[in-house]
């Protein structure tokens, strides 16, 4: 009975959920000026740099976390602010 209740505080916010991990590829390469310069090909746009390779590899964390938190308020706004439908598709992988 206890996690039934707990899951129920959880979708109503008020048991704190554990943050989820999720690891992106990224590339990182030397600039013409010397800094690292490093990119996330899963989320378009997002760059960032460091005089490191570590340095690069830090700046790229702070730059996806902030990406998705963007995209999540993003979604939130669009999804509270227009009607929509739920529909399931299939595709063929």
């Amino acid at each position: 009975m206890r996690l039934k209740e707990n899951l129920v505080n959880a979708a109503i916010g008020t048991v704190p959920i554990k943050e989820a991990q999720m690891e992106f590829k990224v590339n990182v390469r030397k600039g013409e000026d010397g800094w690292y310069v490093v990119n996330c090909p899963a989320l378009k746009g997002c760059w960032s740099q460091g005089k490191t390779v570590e340095e690069a590899l830090e700046s790229i964390k702070d730059a996806i976390e902030g990406y998705l938190e963007v995209q999540n308020e993003v979604t939130t706004t669009t999804v509270k602010n227009a009607e929509s439908k739920e529909y399931k598709v299939a595709v063929n992988v």
